[in-house]
């Protein structure tokens, strides 16, 4: 996706940085420098960042902070505490996140010294620099270590451990994998068969046609033209008469299977006839010659698979409910993994603030004993 930054001083007019291209929204590094024009009051406006993204018809607000102009200031003159990471507000109230959105921002002067350009890092890992300009990386993990997430007046707040979101995106990533493993199979799977099924009909069919050409008495070999004028003034003949099979324009199943067999194996086979080749007839048409050669077990093929043609649509909506169902159990297990680590976190704050509160409880009553011990 692609990012920009937005710094929004009221006084002045926003001032927006170059287009991050093709970032993933993990981390994304902006390596413009900004300069403010700021008053130490009271009264000044407050300074709004918002980050945004590009889309086909503009642009979507995705979070932004509001930070009191006297609070940049402060942190400013004071070298330890010009690097600031600060927790942003999601545009819609109603996103869901699984952490907060933060900026780093550091309030000093002079130009980028990390060389973001020219630095295809991975997403997981933070680059900063020193006054001296030297630069270094850190992971996420360790990053989020040093420097705490803070909120817009500087205060300290609780987000998710890296090591939890790393766990969520593995899940994710491992659900997003075996749904498209699933798909893949079914879809190829699915494909297949159609694809034999077609081509074993299209067999029968060229095997029927001859069935009608050497019951009507017809001279071998027959071409597909004469055949197809066969076929035309058979259905004319037919069609709609109720006529049970076994006639020379409308043969039974043993009549055309024993057309399918050559005489080395039985069957009855015009020996002069060409092999029958699938969608000889369809290619036919666009004056292409040309087909897949037709075995002689074709026919019988198609008198097994018959009676399963009319499961064929439910079977291709039940491979869309499966992948339906894999895809949402896959987003079921990621949120149950996400809402386990968090009642795993909350159980440990839990624990450690009770582990503190029992510590300092426990002071004053070592002081007692020693005094009442003197």
């Amino acid at each position: 996706a692609d990012f920009s930054l937005c710094v929004e001083p009221r006084a002045t007019p926003p001032m927006v940085t170059s287009l991050a291209e093709e970032k993933l929204p993990k981390v994304v590094h902006f390596p413009e420098t900004i300069t403010l024009r700021l008053r130490w009051s009271q009264l000044e406006p407050q300074v709004r960042i918002s980050v945004k993204e590009l889309n086909f018809f503009g642009s979507t607000k995705l979070c932004e902070v509001h930070i009191p102009a006297i609070h940049l200031l402060d942190w400013a003159s004071n070298p330890h505490e010009q690097m600031r990471r600060l927790a942003m507000k999601p545009g819609d109230p109603n996103y869901v996140t699984d952490a907060p959105p933060w900026i780093l921002v550091e309030l000093s002067h002079g130009g980028d010294d990390r060389d973001l350009d020219h630095w295809h890092g991975n997403f997981n890992a933070v680059r900063t620099t020193t006054r001296d300009g030297h630069f270094r990386e850190l992971e996420l993990r360790n990053f989020k270590h040093e420097y705490q997430l803070l909120d817009s007046t500087g205060h300290a707040i609780a987000e998710p451990f890296e090591e939890d979101l790393q766990s969520i995106e593995c899940a994710a990533w491992c659900v997003h994998k075996v749904h498209m493993f699933v798909v893949f199979w079914l879809v190829a799977s699915s494909l297949a068969y159609i694809g034999f099924r077609v081509y074993v009909f299209s067999c029968f069919r060229r095997f029927k046609h001859i069935a009608m050409a050497s019951l009507n008495n017809q001279t071998f070999p027959v071409s597909i033209n004469d055949l197809k004028a066969l076929v035309k003034h058979c259905h004319e003949l037919v069609d709609g008469t109720g006529m049970r099979p076994g006639i020379p324009c409308k043969p039974s199943f043993d009549q055309i299977m024993d057309r399918c067999l050559p005489a080395e194996k039985g069957g009855i086979f015009p020996p002069s006839q060409p092999q029958v080749r699938a969608f000889e007839d369809l290619l036919d048409d666009f004056g292409i010659d040309g087909g897949l050669p037709c075995a002689s077990a074709t026919c019988q093929w198609s008198n097994v698979l018959r009676p399963y043609d009319k499961y064929i649509p439910m079977v291709l909506v039940g491979a869309l409910v499966l992948s339906c169902l894999v895809r949402a159990c896959g987003n079921e297990l990621v949120r149950w993994r996400h809402h386990n680590l968090k009642h795993v976190r909350a159980e440990q704050t839990k624990d450690a603030r009770a582990l503190q509160r029992s510590v300092r409880g426990g002071g004053p009553t070592y002081s007692s004993v020693r005094q009442g011990g003197a």
